[in-house]
């Protein structure tokens, strides 16, 4: 089981690296996936969203509007849930509904506009 991100399926500004390595994780664990399923071994990439730890206060997010919004989760659903779709074989998991709407939602915007929601919805509260 490898954890990737709800933001693994887009850009984000202020945490471009983190999103990036975030896309190579899921990108990687399914390809992997693929490549050992011959040998019976599972690779699970999971995707949770933002979730209560202090990952937030860290990276100093506590505030932006990524963590104000409903449905975030708290760690020990996002390992429960995770848990529940690797034991069902399933090589994606994306924990809770609204995470799973989001990633879905993001079929339907171009990348640019993706980048600029994210843009506003990380913006840092103090200046650079």
């Amino acid at each position: 089981m490898q954890i990737a991100s709800t933001s693994s399926f887009h850009d984000g500004p202020f945490m471009s690296v983190y999103y990036a390595t975030k896309a190579y994780v899921l990108n990687f664990s399914e390809a992997l996936a693929d490549e050992l399923a011959p040998y019976n071994i599972q690779v699970t990439a999971v995707c949770p969203g933002a979730t209560y730890t202090d990952f937030a206060k860290t990276a100093d997010l506590a505030t932006s509007g990524l963590f104000k919004r409903p449905g975030i989760m708290d760690a020990n659903t996002v390992a429960k849930l995770s848990f529940t779709g690797y034991m069902k074989g399933k090589t994606l998991v994306i924990p809770g509904r609204s995470n799973a709407v989001y990633v879905f939602m993001t079929r339907f915007f171009t990348r640019r506009k993706l980048v600029q929601m994210t843009h506003q919805l990380q913006a840092p509260t103090h200046s650079l």
